[in-house]
């Protein structure tokens, strides 16, 4: 009996309605107090911060 891998097919994200705008909401994050906030947390906190700030 001869056993070959599987190999998955190639997956991309298509857009499915491109013309379809959706409405603006704001963002919440909630997290733990501040004295114990893992260091991923404020990672994630500064991106969002950056990257939402320009818009």
């Amino acid at each position: 009996m001869a056993v070959r891998p599987v190999t998955p097919p190639l997956s991309r994200l298509v857009p499915l309605l491109p013309d379809h705008a959706l409405p603006e909401h704001g963002i919440w994050c909630l997290y733990p107090r501040r004295r114990h906030l893992p260091a991923k947390v404020e990672a994630w906190l500064a991106f969002l911060h950056e990257r939402l700030a320009l818009r």
